[in-house]
């Protein structure tokens, strides 16, 4: 999803992966967000006669969440979470 003006845009990418089994391991699962945000700082005001160029402020940021892994359908405590 994007939205833009003339003076900022947002961005944003949700994501969900799932991961099959082989020999009785599987990976959990992953859900995914992206977003980010653009200001732009330089020209403050747009005109008719054009600008050479643009700089822009940029924040950006993910989340991540991992469902644990399974072998053999018991749950690997040491793997999972969100970041």
């Amino acid at each position: 999803m994007t939205y833009q003006t003339l003076r900022y845009q947002f961005d944003a990418q949700a994501s969900y992966k799932i991961n099959s089994q082989a020999n009785h391991f599987e990976f959990g699962d992953e859900a995914r967000l992206d977003a980010s945000f653009q200001y732009r700082l330089v020209p403050r005001v747009l005109d008719a006669t054009g600008v050479p160029g643009y700089l822009y402020a940029v924040l950006e940021g993910s989340i991540v969440h991992r469902q644990r892994n399974t072998l053999s359908g018991v749950s690997d405590d040491d793997s999972g979470g969100t970041s």
